[in-house]
């Protein structure tokens, strides 16, 4: 990972599947953001944040596996532009929600 990526894993109680496709649904809504791919297949969805005033925008992609007791999420990130040294905080604001 380079300076201005920035990766988060958690976990939660429901089932791979079900996490995916909520996951899926609510990034779909979510104003900012371009679903560029998603697949139930394999569980993961790339996506594009767009510009922000704390941003030049994010390449995000998001991975669902199963994992004992529900599912693990894996959550990369990495800046547009790689001189933007205010995506560590923003990610750390905005994820853990």
């Amino acid at each position: 990972m380079g300076f201005a990526d920035q990766q988060l894993q958690i976990q939660v109680p429901y089932s791979p599947d079900d996490t995916f496709n909520a996951l899926k649904a609510a990034m779909e809504k979510l104003p900012k953001v371009k679903v560029d791919s998603a697949s139930p297949t394999t569980r993961t969805v790339a996506a594009e944040i767009g510009m922000s005033l704390w941003s030049w925008g994010e390449n995000i992609s998001i991975s669902v596996v199963p994992v004992e007791g529900g599912s693990g999420i894996t959550v990369n990130s990495s800046s547009k532009v790689r001189a933007n040294v205010l995506n560590g905080a923003k990610m750390q604001r905005i994820l853990p929600r």
